[in-house]
């Protein structure tokens, strides 16, 4: 390769960086339209990583905000500052803190899931399998901290969350399989318990935070009555 033809691709390759920081391509140049897909693909791809790794790290840096002292009270300039980035990147990524909670929900939730479809195909009793739901739920507070466990239990009564309903639910849709599996009555479909028992669980965590032996006892209650409701007469 001659020392010209070297500088010239150089030269490619700058403006092929700049168009793609300027995000569109209005008009080329004759050198322009002769420049390697290759090269801009790669310098896009590079910059779409770059994105991604801050999107990570200032979900990472709120959810560990929200942890301290719940969504509402942390701060989106500490939040960007942890992250290593200026406060209106934030905006760029998120539009607001609440989507953080969301997604992080979502994130859980289908965590939950997963864990809970072996109930199925590793058959236990019903009453076992919803205690199971039970802990894996609460699981969430020992990881989270109480303040961010309050808010992810309380997020699934906001109007956003409520107007999600089956199957979109992936935590109501494992219970409902497991329910299916079981030997319980079917005078109410296993999809609507299922919703009942999930939002009747999450609105007993969402008040009971702070007073743990009155949930214990709540929830030992709540798991007893269910578990009756369900059985086959």
């Amino acid at each position: 390769m001659t020392p010209g033809r070297n500088n010239q691709d150089v030269s490619r390759s700058g403006r092929a960086r700049e168009i793609v920081e300027r995000g569109s391509i209005p008009v080329l140049n004759f050198e322009d339209r002769h420049m390697s897909t290759v090269t801009i693909a790669a310098i896009a791809g590079s910059r779409r990583l770059r994105q991604i790794k801050t999107r990570e790290r200032l979900f990472e840096a709120a959810v560990a905000q929200f942890g301290v002292a719940g969504m509402a009270a942390a701060d989106l300039g500490e939040i960007a500052a942890a992250a290593g980035v200026a406060r209106a990147t934030f905006y760029f990524h998120f539009p607001n803190k609440e989507h953080i909670l969301l997604a992080l929900a979502d994130r859980e939730e289908a965590a939950i899931a997963q864990s809970l479809r072996s109930s199925v195909s590793a058959p236990r009793d019903l009453a076992t399998s919803l205690a199971r739901t039970i802990d894996l739920v609460l699981a969430l507070e020992s990881r989270f901290g109480t303040a961010l466990f309050r808010d992810l239990m309380s997020e699934r009564f906001t109007s956003d969350r409520r107007s999600q309903r089956w199957p979109q639910c992936p935590v109501a849709a494992a219970v409902a399989a497991i329910i299916e599996s079981s030997a319980a009555q079917r005078k109410i479909p296993a999809h609507q318990s299922a919703m009942f028992f999930v939002d009747g669980l999450y609105g007993l965590l969402a008040v009971t935070g702070e007073a743990r032996q009155l949930r214990h006892t709540v929830l030992d209650s709540y798991l007893l009555t269910t578990v009756r409701s369900l059985e086959a007469r």
